[in-house]
């Protein structure tokens, strides 16, 4: 491992405390962000962590953690790492069922293996202690396949060869006793409620011990160092320890609350366990001396805790949430956390650039802190914890250089903040039923309109707290909203395959934007849009499931056109007239525009798509006169879930799945000759 310390390539980190170069795409001037973590794993000497990111494999050294390499950038989304005991191999698995072995010796990747089209997921795949196997998690059968890294060749495969119905758990681990002669695995029950773990003698292939009472998911296993035992760590705080070899149940916790349980033993035996727990603001992880009952430590981490790893013999612990990393040393208990790394991001799920374009918030998923990054320095500002706990949330930009953000709490209290300063201006709380995913302050941020899971819509004041009225006409759940930018309409899309348009002043509907059958479908004959209409208007309105579901929509900076994103097309409606104006028939690999975004001047409209499949998601820049496309961004490695032009239109931020946002230069494309 002494060879990570020579650095291929540089990154371009937006860290406070830290400025590391990154490689960037073409036309990003900046990466705000260093991706969502998914999985840790320690090097075999304990000199470095490795951390698996959507944006690709990062190394850190121990203890200064600042990044020094990063790999796997051509396609990122790396979700799953593990590294030989004898530091001779090392595995990363990606999104996309990809499994990568490096021989760390010659620093080469010397396999690449496709896991039956499979999702890699955390703690996937492991290495036995004499490196003599790689045991791979398969997620869609119930199996466990045994792979020699040496001469490339699959030794066996073990489990039922069931398969697996409905959504799995992400984590399933997986570990192998000291003397490489055994291997623990989890399988989940047949009605997905919880796990059972069977132990696998590899030189028989025959199962020696199968333990199912657990009523919950199990996510962590560890060996004795004798090999004889073997300690499970489910949810709900329960820790148990069998005999392998009897299935004599040796020791049985469960007082250690909501935690999930990650035990390891150390080299000299003692028992060790992280116990992560999350709810609402609370995020901690406990270090407990399991045999003693004693708690040694406790360390509390920004965001929700998505995993903790110990190195092999116990001396270290590294807990991660989507935004911040710890690394503790054990055999310095009396001491604080030695070393964190703040860089990492959770999914970024709404960004809006502040009126004078010098900051730029971003709303991260579930319980991740809200950030303000600095444009000029690309410095960010974490907002209060206590914004941590909300479910749905909007951003808002007033003159003056301030942003509001609007929160949801258990499904019914509101609060309206002041981001520059971290303030609560008003909360109050709302009808007991929950609200989808749309939720949106009005231009003047004087009113607040959330969408229902039932299609209702409720106008609060923001002032008073007080629900003005309902709007009922949607029969199912609220997809996106879009305020007119004098605040007077409002545009509304529904599952039901409707998008209607209501005066916000007295909550009447005004009008229906016409909905027509995907033109995708019907684009072979060549024809032009508005001939394709006519055979489509008959349809459309005898069968109102032949409809397209318009997932997004957004209003021009005039408010002259709506603009909708479904899967395949971007379409433009006329507001005065409530007609169709044009459908952008989208290119393969960008089939799901669910990210929109007008400049200021209104001449460009910015699109963006999930993942299908590509190594890269484009961004692409269209003309609203002519519906052409000026230009394409590739740089997330997975789905786009938000876009922002600057207030002088000449960036464009990108938010995406991976954690990260990406500045965009644009100012070659626009004024383009048409």
């Amino acid at each position: 491992m002494q060879k990570m310390a020579k650095q291929r390539r540089f990154l371009r980190c937006s860290d406070s405390s830290r400025k590391t170069e990154l490689e960037l795409p073409a036309d990003a001037i900046a990466q705000l962000g260093q991706g969502m973590v998914e999985d840790l794993v320690f090097s075999a000497d304990r000199q470095y962590l490795a951390v698996a990111a959507r944006t690709g494999l990062w190394w850190y050294p121990l203890p200064s953690m600042s990044p020094i390499d990063l790999w796997e950038t051509e396609r990122g989304m790396v979700s799953a790492i593990s590294c030989s005991a004898d530091g001779r191999w090392f595995t990363a698995g990606n999104g996309d069922g990809i499994l990568k072995l490096w021989d760390m010796q010659s620093d080469i990747c010397v396999r690449q293996l496709v896991v039956q089209n499979d999702v890699v997921t955390p703690l996937g795949h492991t290495f036995s202690s004499d490196g003599r196997y790689l045991a791979i998690f398969s997620k869609r059968e119930d199996t466990v396949h045994i792979v020699n890294p040496v001469d490339k060749t699959q030794f066996t495969t073990l489990g039922d060869d069931r398969a697996l119905k409905g959504r799995r758990p992400a984590i399933k681990p997986l570990t192998f006793s000291p003397d490489s002669q055994l291997l623990a695995s989890v399988s989940p029950t047949d009605d997905m409620s919880g796990d059972f773990v069977s132990v696998w003698h590899l030189e028989t292939k025959e199962r020696i011990a199968y333990f199912t009472d657990y009523p919950d998911y199990v996510y962590g296993l560890s060996f004795s160092p004798c090999g004889r035992f073997l300690s499970i760590g489910c949810y709900g705080g329960i820790l148990r320890v069998w005999d392998v070899f009897t299935g004599k149940l040796e020791m049985a916790q469960i007082n250690y609350g909501k935690y999930r349980m990650y035990p390891c033993y150390s080299l000299e035996g003692k028992l060790l366990a992280a116990a992560l727990y999350h709810y609402h603001n609370m995020e901690s992880v406990d270090i407990w001396d399991v045999a003693n009952e004693k708690k040694l430590d406790e360390i509390e981490i920004s965001g929700r805790v998505s995993c903790a790893r110990f190195s092999a013999c116990g001396t270290q612990l590294a807990v991660a949430s989507g935004c911040e990393i710890k690394v503790r040393m054990l055999e310095k208990l009396e001491g604080h956390i030695s070393s964190s790394i703040c860089g990492h991001t959770g999914v970024v799920e709404s960004i809006v650039f502040s009126p004078a374009g010098k900051t730029l918030a971003a709303g991260y998923q579930d319980d991740h802190p809200r950030r303000l990054w600095n444009i000029e320095n690309f410095h960010s500002q974490p907002l209060s914890p206590v914004h941590a706990v909300d479910m749905n949330h909007g951003f808002h930009s007033l003159p003056g250089e301030k942003t509001y953000y609007a929160n949801q709490q258990e499904s019914r209290f509101f609060k309206i903040w002041d981001m520059r300063t971290a303030k609560c201006l008003m909360e109050w709380s709302a009808p007991e039923k929950p609200l989808w995913k749309t939720f949106k302050l009005s231009p003047k941020a004087d009113l607040l309109v959330g969408g229902h899971r039932d299609g209702i819509l409720s106008v609060w004041e923001v002032g008073t707290g007080k629900r003005l009225y309902t709007l009922t006409a949607h029969t199912r759940s609220i997809l996106s909203t879009a305020f007119s930018p004098d605040g007077k309409l409002l545009v509304s899309t529904s599952v039901d395959r409707t998008i209607r348009v209501w005066d916000i002043r007295n909550g009447k509907k005004v009008g229906i934007l016409p909905n027509y059958p995907p033109l995708l479908d019907t684009a072979a004959d060549k024809r032009e849009v508005p001939e394709i209409l006519k055979d489509l208007k008959l349809s459309s309105k005898t069968n109102k499931q032949l409809c397209s579901r318009i997932v997004k929509v957004v209003f021009s900076p005039c408010g002259t056109f709506v603009a909708g994103g479904l899967s395949g097309e971007i379409r433009l409606w006329k507001v005065a007239t409530y007609d169709l104006f044009m459908a952008i028939l989208l290119p393969p690999g960008c089939q799901r525009p669910y990210a929109l975004a007008f400049s200021a001047c209104g001449q460009y409209l910015a699109s963006g798509s999930w993942w299908q499949g590509t190594d890269r998601v484009s961004i692409r820049l269209w003309d609203v006169a002519t519906g052409n496309n000026i230009a394409t961004f590739w740089g997330h490695p997975t789905d786009i879930q938000d876009l922002a032009f600057s207030p002088d239109g000449t960036l464009l931020a990108s938010a995406s799945f991976d954690g990260t946002i990406l500045l965009w230069d644009i100012k070659p494309y626009l004024h383009h000759e048409t």
